[in-house]
This record gives C-alpha cells, structure tokens and sequence, in this order.
C-alpha cells in the first residue's frame, strides 16, 4: 500500500466512523427523549408557546417535573402538565 491509498483508506474509515456515530446517537435519542413543541400558552412564564422541550423517558417524575400524559377525554390528544406531588405526598 503506498502513501495515497492509506490516506484514502483513513479517510473512508473516518467518514464511516462519523455515520456510524451520528446513526447510534439519533438511536439513543429516539430511545431515552420526546421531542414535544409546546402548542400554547397554558405554562407561560416558564415554558413559552413555541418552545420545544426534551421530555426525559423511562424515569420515575418527581415534584416540580414537567410530565407528557394522554388526554383521557380526547383520543391522540397529549396534555402537558407539571407534578405537583409525588405518591404519598399529602395535599391540603
């Protein structure tokens, strides 16, 4: 192998390395967060209309955690809300 082919062939390395890197990231993304684009105003002044948000999957939420959650009145409809107490918290 000469000169030109080893750099060749370091670069085609390097270029499936980075497609592989990108590939498994978009992956781990996919698996562990929801992307969800806030549709209104209902939790101004913290989260604004418009803002997008990374919802963190498989976790237990705690008071304070903004949650995703299925409208039980309107099929296919997603309600965002914020956890104002945990299991066994007791409200007054």
């Amino acid at each position: 192998m000469n000169y030109q082919e080893k750099s060749r062939f370091g670069i085609i390395i390097k270029i499936i390395s980075a497609a592989g890197g990108i590939i498994v990231g978009f992956i781990i993304c996919r698996i562990f967060f929801t992307p969800f684009r806030m549709p209104d105003s209902s939790m101004e002044p913290n989260v604004k209309s418009g803002d997008m948000l990374f919802i963190l999957k498989h976790s237990l939420p705690k008071r304070g955690d903004i949650v995703l959650i299925e409208s039980p009145v309107e099929a296919g409809r997603v309600l965002i809300k914020r956890v104002v107490a945990a299991e066994g918290t007791r409200l007054r």
